[in-house]
């Protein structure tokens, strides 16, 4: 398997594909041990491990996306079809969301202008891309730094209180997660999967890196930083945070920036550059995994999965949650999973720019004509 690069071919590095059903991986945990993590007080455990996953597995997550979008030259057109794709993935991500909320007897909000669901990362890839388009003469030692500056300063905007409508949504427009998450998307757009190879290939990166990972993994069991975590979600403002930090300001969100950005160096160390059996073609899938994984998941706990693993008491309810996890992430990995997306890309890259764009200003100008109706909020 090849990687195509320009007019050439170059050899498929398998370690991104292990990177990439890694971070998966831990989206998937996260999310499956949510529940008895924060909710139901169930599982220190689950409480620190939910911790540890926070602090790094989105921007992990957004990182590796950005790696491997394509670096834009001057004369390069804007790639409709590709912003196309994530919007249309974005509310396809909400309506099967909505339909599994009304079989669960739960409040079956599109949240169209921004929320606090998953979909939020299909509409952000999206802006990103249009991001670095609109900017892509711009040099990365001021896009980046500036980005960072942004992300920082974003925290001081409380959306949730812009006014009574938008109160209704946890981030308007998805501002706050864009804003935050753009530095790692453009560190990982700017750099090369062989630039990346050999920066962390270097002792005196390599062996700090693992290091901090492994300390940080102690301190989220020994210590407990748990507060921090709404920190790492990137869509609240500092004022929400007080309560869990204490003067939460621009320099906790520059304490989290680097703490992300080494824990993703140390793992990305961590991780061999070797062909794993099953693994390494599934990190090929990481997008459908996204898409199917959560709304299964809260689907599952209603029908009764995890009272039933907890039959089987402690620990092993644990066990059989996080086995689930990774048998969960293995299943929706499959090909048949991905199937229906990748044709979905495949049309939208190969419709006409008239039409995709025609698309884009029709679902995302109906949401906000539906919005500020109030006939969806």
């Amino acid at each position: 398997m090849v990687y195509p690069m320009g007019n050439t071919l170059r050899k498929r590095i398998y370690k991104f594909d292990n990177i990439k059903f890694v971070a998966i991986l831990l989206v998937v945990v996260g999310h499956a041990i949510e529940v008895p993590a924060r909710d139901n007080g169930d599982s220190d455990l689950f409480l620190c491990l939910f911790t540890f996953i926070y602090a790094f597995h989105m921007p992990l997550f957004i990182f590796i996306s950005g790696l491997f979008t394509k670096r834009l030259k001057k004369d390069d057109k804007f790639n409709i079809g590709k912003f196309t794709f994530f919007i249309i993935m974005g509310f396809l991500l909400k309506s099967y969301r909505m339909i599994i909320n009304i079989i669960c007897n739960s409040k079956a909000k599109w949240g169209l202008l921004g929320s606090s669901s998953i979909e939020w990362f299909m509409f952000v890839m999206a802006f990103m891309l249009l991001t670095v388009f609109i900017f892509r003469n711009v040099k990365p030692y001021i896009t980046i730094p500036v980005s960072v500056v942004l992300g920082c300063l974003i925290g001081l905007v409380n959306f949730a209180g812009i006014n009574h409508v938008v109160q209704k949504q946890h981030d308007f427009l998805y501002l706050s997660r864009f804003f935050v998450f753009l530095p790692f998307f453009l560190a990982g757009y700017y750099l090369t999967p062989e630039k990346l190879m050999k920066f962390t290939s270097k002792l005196f990166v390599k062996i700090p890196a693992i290091l901090f990972f492994i300390a940080y993994f102690i301190i989220c069991f020994r210590i407990g930083v748990s507060k921090y975590i709404s920190l790492y979600t990137g869509r609240n403002a500092y004022e929400l945070l007080t309560d869990d930090i204490p003067n939460c300001f621009i320099w906790h969100r520059l304490a989290a920036y680097i703490t992300s950005s080494l824990l993703i160096l140390g793992l990305i160390s961590l991780i061999p550059n070797i062909r794993i059996p099953v693994i390494s073609h599934m990190g090929e899938n990481t997008l459908s995994v996204y898409f199917w994984h959560n709304p299964l998941i809260k689907l599952l706990n209603f029908f009764g999965l995890y009272a039933f693993f907890k039959t089987f008491g402690d620990p092993m309810w644990k066990i059989f949650v996080l086995t689930f996890a990774v048998v969960l992430t293995l299943v929706l990995s499959l090909d048949i999973f991905n199937y229906p997306f990748k044709k979905l890309r495949g049309l939208c890259l190969k419709m006409s720019p008239v039409l995709a764009y025609s698309i884009d200003i029709i679902l995302i100008g109906a949401s906000f004509i539906l919005y500020y109706t109030g006939l969806v909020i």
